[in-house]
C-alpha cells in the first residue's frame, strides 16, 4: 500500500480506532479500580482478624518485660520493635538508650512474645549505679543425705541505689501476609523504695528486692 493508500485508510477507519482505544481505556481502568478495591477489601480483611496487645510487666525479682499478646484471629509472620529509653534521675543528666528487638518466627493466636527488657536495661542501671544485682545464698529446707547439712540454693538479689524513673516509647510493627501494622506505646517505670525499708532491719532483704517498680502508661498530654 502506497502512503496515501494508507492515510484513506486511516481516515474511513479512525472512528473505529477510536472506539477500540476508549475500550481499552474503559478495560484499564476497570482493571485499576477492582485491583484497588481488591486491596482495600483484603486490607480491611486482614486488619478485622489482626490484633496485638503490648502491655508492660515485671517478673520475678524486679525484672521488667513487655508481653506482646496476639489477639486476634490471625497468626502475626513477623514483629519487629524499636525502644527509646529515658532514664531520668532528680539532679542528674537524663540517660538515653536504644533497642530493637524482633522475632521472626510466627507468633499464632493466643500466643504471647516476651521482650526481656532486664537484660539490656539491667545492666545500664548498674553502670550509672541506680541499682546493683548480688549473689545470694540461702537454706532449701532440704538436707544431705550423706551429711545431714542444709542444702543451699544461690539465687541473685537487686537493691536500689536511688528512686528514678525510665520512660519507654516503644514502636511495634508486625506483619501479616503482606500487610503491616504498627502500634505506638509509652510507659513509665517509677523505682522505690519498699516502704518498710525506712523502718526495717536491712537484713530483712538478704534474699528479696528492696523497692517495687510502678508501671504507668502515659496516654497523651495537654497541647500547650
Amino acid at each position: 500500500m502506497t502512503i496515501e493508500e494508507i492515510g484513506l485508510w486511516f481516515q474511513q477507519n479512525l472512528l473505529a480506532l477510536i472506539q477500540v482505544v476508549l475500550v481499552i481505556i474503559q478495560a484499564y481502568l476497570a482493571y485499576r479500580i477492582n485491583e484497588g478495591r481488591l486491596k482495600i477489601e483484603k486490607y480491611v480483611g486482614i486488619s478485622e482478624k489482626a490484633g496485638l496487645a503490648v502491655k508492660p510487666k515485671t517478673q520475678d525479682h524486679e525484672n521488667e518485660i513487655i508481653v506482646l499478646s496476639n489477639t486476634g484471629i490471625a497468626p502475626i509472620d513477623e514483629i519487629e520493635a524499636k525502644l527509646d529509653i529515658t532514664i531520668s534521675h532528680k539532679n542528674s543528666p537524663d540517660i538515653p538508650l536504644h533497642l530493637e528487638w524482633e522475632r521472626k518466627t510466627v507468633l499464632n493466636r493466643k500466643e504471647d512474645a516476651v521482650i526481656p527488657l532486664y537484660e539490656k536495661l539491667d545492666q545500664v542501671l548498674e553502670e550509672n549505679k541506680l541499682i546493683r544485682t548480688r549473689t545470694v545464698e540461702f537454706p532449701t529446707g532440704e538436707r544431705d543425705i550423706i551429711t545431714g547439712e542444709y542444702i543451699l540454693a544461690i539465687d541473685t538479689v537487686k537493691d536500689l541505689y536511688k528512686s528514678f524513673s525510665a520512660t519507654v516509647d516503644i514502636e511495634v510493627e508486625s506483619k501479616i501476609y503482606d500487610s503491616t501494622k504498627t502500634i505506638k506505646k509509652r510507659f513509665r517505670f517509677d523505682y522505690n523504695w519498699k516502704p518498710e525499708v525506712g523502718r526495717t532491719p536491712p537484713d530483712n532483704f538478704e534474699y528479696v528486692e528492696d523497692f517495687t517498680i510502678q508501671i504507668t502508661e502515659l496516654m497523651g498530654k495537654w497541647k500547650t
